[in-house]
């Protein structure tokens, strides 16, 4: 079973993959590359990633070692949560992954 926020890792190239949303009534799940720095949320048949995950071409993350906890300072969990706050609305509404139902989207395509 896939769940939101689980990470998944891609044998062959050893890249780590975040599931950012799974839907089952479309078969849809979102997965986000962890290694790309201008990586997008991109869609990918439920069953093709629980196909995946079967056949050995995916496999859950396993880290090395156990983090560590850390204690954050009251400056960092101030940014950590303005940084929440501003991205919750996106989080309440998983359709915005889709760059078709983002705000602005068709601007943006007729500038390129």
């Amino acid at each position: 079973m896939l769940f939101k926020n689980q990470i998944l890792t891609l044998v062959e190239s050893g890249n780590n993959l975040r599931i950012l949303n799974v839907d089952p009534v479309n078969n849809m799940a979102w997965l986000f590359d962890l290694k790309h720095p201008k990586a997008l949320p991109r869609p990918h048949l439920l069953e093709s990633v629980e196909e995946a995950l079967r056949e050995g071409l995916l496999v859950e993350f396993e880290a090395s070692a156990p983090a560590a906890p850390r204690k954050h300072s009251e400056a960092a969990v101030s940014r950590r949560d303005k940084a929440y706050d501003a991205i919750e609305p996106l989080i309440q509404h998983p359709g915005i992954l889709d760059a078709l139902n983002r705000p602005g989207f068709p601007r943006l395509l007729r500038a390129s």
